[in-house]
């Protein structure tokens, strides 16, 4: 089974410690990036960590052909992230490992349906030593972004449960089963 973009964000949330850092998901606004950030690790010291999510080698490959990784795979980071991950199933780890580009760095996601899921890193990322801090006014647009993402996933459980209930109320059985939308 494929795992689901959010149980991996949400293994990434467990493995940083989402009380004690700021770890917001899918940034795409609130630092001036000009493209979509998987997971963004704010640490307490205010330096970055950008993990990006890769569920398949398909989805891996097509992502070097895009512009906006030009400066990760070439080593020409900008001054934002201090570290940079991808993050692939367990599954995919031997048959990619050596397209991971040498300063990313490599997650490996493991999923169990006992255990639940876990990460653990593969390779260590370089250190990128231009970044900086974030400032107080990115780490407060970022807290903003991070309780929209709460807002609205409270607004798509409510709709969801709402329809199992009302699925329930007419008579339809059967197991609900939890198909990831994303």
């Amino acid at each position: 089974m494929i795992p689901g973009v959010m149980e991996m964000e949400l293994a990434i949330a467990n493995y940083y410690g989402w009380r004690s850092h700021l770890i917001v998901p899918n940034v795409y606004y609130g630092l001036d990036f000009d493209y979509e950030l998987d997971v963004l690790v704010v640490r307490r010291s205010g330096y970055c960590i950008e993990v990006e999510i890769k569920q398949n080698i398909h989805d891996l490959r097509a992502d070097f052909k895009k512009s906006k990784w030009r400066n990760k795979i070439l080593g020409m980071p900008g001054d934002k992230i201090k570290e940079f991950y991808y993050c692939l199933p367990s599954d995919l780890i031997k048959s990619c490992i050596d397209m991971i580009p040498e300063r990313a760095g490599l997650m490996e996601f493991t999923s169990h349906k006992t255990y639940g899921h876990g990460l653990k890193i593969i390779k260590n990322a370089a250190i990128n030593k231009h970044a900086r801090p974030v400032t107080d006014r990115e780490r407060k647009e970022l807290g903003r972004l991070a309780a929209i993402r709460i807002w609205d996933l409270r607004k798509t459980v409510i709709s969801q449960r709402n329809e199992i209930l009302d699925m329930r109320k007419y008579g339809l059985q059967g197991e609900f089963e939890y198909k990831p939308t994303i």
